[in-house]
């Protein structure tokens, strides 16, 4: 089975005058919509991502990379803020996404074992589902881990390269994925990083597109 993978698509990164704003983010959306709208035409889920954070105590334990836990990052994608929602461009194509948290290390695991496939057949059925998360590995959700484990293929595109949208990558290939980025609805906080990163995902396997060709099927 194949599945898109849109990464932290969510005002605060993609904006000027977000709290986290990656470089040039807002020249990508358009690229964005198009894929998503492909997706969508060729029946394919759609797997989000989403940052959700909430700088609360009780949280301090998987926020770690919050400047109030003596993180690198500031605050950002607060939950219930503006800044923590997907792009309104995106809100004509996919609607209001349910939400997958998992922020409750102490869970049993065949609880989150049953609970992934209650929310695999929510993908399956509703086209989209966000899958939240307090760090920029949203591997650490175990329902989109647990869900990703269910496809062969995917198709991946968000911000930022050099972060979040890398960490998907670098899991997706570690489960033995086939994994297809799209260069240009991509973008980094770090711009020569990001050029190494895509470079060393190329030398890896992972297959280098461009909307334009995606779009064409190609």
């Amino acid at each position: 089975m194949k599945a898109g993978i849109m990464v932290d698509v969510q005002n605060d990164f993609m904006f000027a005058d977000g709290a986290l704003y990656v470089p040039n983010a807002e020249n990508i959306i358009s690229n964005i919509v198009e894929v998503v709208k492909k997706l969508k035409e060729n029946d394919l889920p759609i797997i989000a991502t989403a940052d959700k954070h909430y700088g609360l105590k009780d949280y301090a334990e998987v926020e770690t990379e919050l400047q109030v836990n003596g993180g690198p990052f500031p605050d950002h994608c607060m939950n219930g803020t503006p800044g923590g929602m997907l792009i309104g461009t995106l809100s004509e194509t996919i609607g209001v996404p349910r939400k997958i948290d998992d922020y409750h290390s102490h869970s049993f695991e065949d609880v989150i074992e049953k609970q992934s496939q209650y929310y695999l057949k929510v993908v399956l059925s509703e086209g989209v589902a966000i899958f939240t998360k307090q760090t920029y590995d949203a591997f650490r959700n175990r329902y989109f881990a647990r869900i990703c484990k269910i496809f062969d293929e995917f198709i991946v595109f968000g911000v930022a390269t050099d972060f979040c949208v890398y960490a998907v990558v670098d899991g997706l290939m570690r489960l033995g994925k086939k994994v297809t980025l799209i260069t240009d609805a991509i973008a980094g906080v770090d711009k020569a990083k990001s050029a190494d990163i895509l470079l060393q995902f190329q030398k890896d396997g992972v297959v280098l597109i461009k909307t334009e060709d995606f779009l064409k099927g190609e």
